[in-house]
């Protein structure tokens, strides 16, 4: 296998025993700081009888109660606070607002998630680790796809150009970072322009492409037209975010064959700020538990699936201070692996029933 070089090897290594404190520690904390600051957080584990010395270690999580967009959504409308309870910071404090659809077009309200500098920084920090493992280096060109639309948190974060916010992934990479991506109007789905892709990555060879399905089978069909094969492109690496379908291994190998790349999966929560992305081993998507407490839970009973089940994914934010949530349900079904990865990390991976197919 490939020596893969760790961006922060003490973090990305480190003992799940002392991954598991350093979590107690930070979920104390973040309890303590929506009690005192989230208008919806505090109800919720007031009613529950939770006070900021409730949890004694992490088995006592599943005390704390789960939130929905649609409790969120229905804060909303009830309370008339654009962010339904959850912001914890001062209208005149610095901070980055996101506009979350569910999709596009929208069928609902958004939902409005706020970070901070610090929230912005602990996600480049998440980031930077992710691109780092699965292979980008100084320097690479990186092809992003993403509408002008502040939905899309991960562009922001890999390539915001706000001294506010610096620094972004590429410049930590030193890399240069080409953003496709048109304004649209709020009731359209998300513009995709492959013709623009494709000059992009012939000209620029640009060996890594962050874009979605349709923009992957864009930029080939028109290589197509011009002669001009997948694997030819010079492309080393693909990965495909999503909201809602972990990638399928036969996907990916179908998609690996045409372009001779290494494609990689990556979830996206962009409630929570949780990005989830597989490493060389394509065993799972990595998670960094020192930024986030993820679970697959019975929706039902918001208790924990037993070890090795499938259950829906449920997120705290560790460091989040200005939209921070305690246990979001999602509802994409999981199951957790928490055994020792082959790439050399000691995080856990979310795992999808298709990753049976390997």
């Amino acid at each position: 296998m490939e020596v893969e070089t760790f961006y922060n090897p003490k973090m990305e290594n480190m003992p799940r025993s002392e991954i598991e404190k350093l979590q107690l520690e930070r979920l104390k904390t973040q309890i303590k700081y929506v009690i005192n600051y989230s208008a919806i957080e505090r109800e919720k584990l007031q009613d529950a009888g939770i006070k900021e010395d409730s949890i004694k270690t992490l088995k006592d999580l599943d005390k704390i109660p789960t939130i929905t967009l649609e409790e969120i959504r229905k804060n909303i409308t009830d309370t008339r606070d654009p962010y339904g309870g959850t912001r914890c910071i001062g209208e005149g404090q610095f901070c980055v607002v996101f506009e979350i659809f569910d999709q596009a077009p929208p069928k609902q309200d958004p939902f409005y998630l706020t970070m901070t500098k610090g929230d912005f920084m602990n996600a480049v920090e998440m980031f930077t680790r992710y691109f780092t493992m699965i292979g980008v280096r100084k320097g690479d060109r990186m092809l992003i796809q993403g509408v002008v639309d502040p939905t899309d948190i991960y562009p922001a974060i890999i390539n915001s150009t706000s001294l506010h916010l610096a620094p972004s992934v590429v410049e930590i990479l030193g890399s240069l970072s080409l953003q496709i991506g048109i304004p649209m109007p709020r009731l359209l789905a998300a513009g995709i322009d492959g013709a623009k892709a494709f000059n992009w990555v012939k000209f620029f060879k640009s060996p890594v492409l962050i874009v979605s399905p349709e923009m992957v089978n864009q930029i080939a069909a028109i290589g197509e037209m011009e002669g001009i094969k997948a694997k030819d492109l010079g492309v080393k690496i693909i990965v495909y975010p999503d909201h809602k379908n972990l990638l399928k291994p036969s996907k990916r190998r179908e998609l690996q064959a045409a372009w001779n790349a290494e494609v990689y999966g990556m979830l996206c929560n962009s409630e929570t700020a949780l990005h989830a992305v597989e490493c060389k081993e394509h065993a799972g998507l990595h998670v960094w538990e020192d930024l986030y407490l993820v679970e697959a839970v019975d929706s039902q009973t918001g208790k924990p699936a037993p070890e090795g089940e499938m259950g829906k994914l449920t997120i705290t934010n560790l460091y989040a201070q200005g939209t921070p949530i305690l246990r979001y349900m999602t509802d994409i079904d999981v199951k957790l692996d928490k055994t020792f990865c082959n790439c050399g990390r000691t995080h856990l991976r979310i795992l999808s029933q298709d990753y049976q197919e390997r």
